[in-house]
């Protein structure tokens, strides 16, 4: 985690004196969506058709579920940071992005009575589109996938007995993000 906060601190004061439009701030609503997935990207232009992206996500929320008789969770702290390219020029329309993440997280499940629990690192690929809204404010529509390794991945059969169904290291691929994103353009 301190790399990634002096990575995002070396990136904020680097980027004092670049013009405007190359800084972005925004937050996903999909992952608000998430059981209210507290989330903040910065995103600072390196040239015409590149960015520089960096973002943490957390959410320590718990909820009960009567239905199924316990609580309802997705508790995680994600960090991640990576660039992206841009065809036209950064913060407009289309792009590719590549990141390094890592995922610390434990949930029930919506669908099924399971604890998992898991850390994991690994690297992610996403595409998007950027819907310029005005000279400061953008929408952001994407998707991306991530893999890497489980570094320590737990999946219990319920709450009250605990019993671990798996465990282990193991490698991994899958869905990673859908963004709706509000993006604001300093």
């Amino acid at each position: 985690m301190k790399k990634i906060m002096t990575t995002i601190l070396l990136t904020l004061a680097l980027s004092a004196g670049l013009s405007a439009q190359r800084v972005s701030i925004s937050t996903n609503f999909a992952d608000w969506a998430q059981l209210g997935t507290v989330n903040l990207a910065l995103g600072v232009g390196i040239s015409q058709h590149f960015s520089f992206q960096a973002g943490a996500k957390y959410n320590p929320w718990q909820f009960e579920n009567e239905k199924q008789n316990m609580d309802l969770y997705i508790k995680q702290q994600c960090y991640h940071a990576g660039f992206r390219y841009w065809p036209w020029y950064v913060n407009s329309g289309w792009w590719l992005g590549l990141k390094g993440q890592y995922r610390k997280f434990s949930d029930t499940g919506i669908w099924r009575p399971a604890i998992e629990k898991v850390s994991a690192a690994g690297a992610g690929f996403s595409f998007g589109y950027d819907i310029m809204l005005g000279k400061h404010f953008d929408i952001e529509l994407g998707a991306g996938v991530w893999g890497g390794k489980y570094l320590d991945y737990t999946l219990h059969k319920c709450k009250d007995c605990m019993e671990v169904r798996e465990s282990g290291s193991r490698l991994f691929f899958g869905a990673d993000d859908v963004i709706v994103s509000l993006v604001y353009i300093f």
